[in-house]
């Protein structure tokens, strides 16, 4: 806001709320809102009523003193308007908020009131269901209720259901002498495939092994190769099923039974 604007909101102020009005003097507001600068511009071009304003606080009735101290607690003037009033008001007696004794609070632990929380009991456990047993805690001391409480607390440590479930699936594997392996639940059992690998459905003759250097010499008579061919054949083999499809060494036996069988 430039000086002109505020010239004529302040011309404005003096004509239509205040009239003696002073910028100047610390008990009046030095601010006026926006719906208040609106308003003003309307009363003046005659759209609005200046009666829509509220009367005016009288701000000369506030005193302009020093606030009580401990050194001064009562000062030598005390302004009594409404506003300062409320200031000084114990804003508990009003019914507003909670009052507290000028102390430190009290230790929890320590403390002896009705709000502090009893030093815990110690928890005494059943043996044989581990159901805690205690004043108001039912106690079926079953099967099922050991079942189910040693779930909840292993179910609560990390992993535990992990580590107990790979045992027991381990334990099983070696104990079953079939394919699959059974595993109690609280319905029916669970029926499972063995862990480890798979038996091969594959008819090849060599699907999980390496090709011997015999049976590569009967692909060499067959096809009628030569020793430089046969390499060459078998490179491609190992580039399709990997470096360990074929005998190791397998060209150098290769070449030594061709050079028995050219003597």
């Amino acid at each position: 806001m430039d000086s002109t604007d505020g010239e004529k909101i302040l011309s404005r102020i003096r004509t239509f709320y205040i009239l003696n009005y002073d910028p100047e003097d610390a008990r009046l507001p030095r601010a006026v809102c926006t719906r208040c600068r609106n308003l003003l511009l309307k009363i003046e071009k005659g759209v609005r009523d200046p009666q829509e304003f509220r009367e005016p606080f009288d701000f000369s009735k506030i005193v302009l003193s020093p606030p009580p101290t401990r050194l001064n607690p009562q000062p030598e003037y005390t302004c009594s308007c409404a506003m300062c009033q409320v200031a000084r008001g114990n804003p508990v007696n009003l019914g507003i908020g909670k009052s507290f004794p000028l102390s430190r609070p009290s230790d929890p632990v320590t403390s002896t009131s009705a709000e502090c929380l009893p030093s815990p009991r110690p928890i005494f456990v059943c043996k044989r269901c581990w159901q805690p047993v205690g004043k108001g805690i039912k106690h079926p001391c079953t099967v099922v209720a050991a079942r189910e409480n040693l779930a909840a607390t292993i179910k609560g440590v990390p992993h535990a259901s992990d580590i107990i479930a790979s045992d027991l699936i381990k334990e099983k594997s070696v104990v079953s002498t079939g394919s699959t392996i059974k595993i109690g639940t609280r319905g029916s059992d669970l029926s499972m495939r063995k862990p480890g690998p798979r038996p091969s459905s594959s008819k090849a003759l060599f699907s999980d092994a390496q090709v011997p250097t015999a049976e590569v010499g009967r692909f060499q008579s067959t096809l009628v190769l030569s020793l430089k061919q046969t390499e060459k054949a078998l490179t491609f083999i190992r580039t399709w099923k990997g470096r360990d499809s074929v005998e190791t060494g397998v060209m150098a036996k290769l070449r030594d039974e061709d050079n028995v069988l050219n003597r």
